[in-house]
């Protein structure tokens, strides 16, 4: 619940480069969740991004900010 709305988890994106900017920075990938309000009255949604860069030439990413 958030602000007394329930919320459910009903998407994963997953973007390369990053779609948002930190201080004019762009991460190798944002992996964005984004949750639907569950009462359909209210017309909401909430979306959590998380950052990640890239720790070596193998294309590992490592999480680095959470937006």
């Amino acid at each position: 619940d958030f602000n007394g709305i329930s919320y459910k988890a009903t998407e994963i994106q997953f973007h390369t480069p990053s779609e948002h900017l930190i201080g004019s920075r762009n991460y190798d990938m944002e992996v964005e969740v984004i949750h639907y309000a569950m009462n359909r009255e209210y017309q909401k949604k909430a979306i959590l991004s998380f950052l990640y860069i890239q720790k070596d030439r193998n294309k590992t990413c490592v999480f680095v900010e959470w937006w």
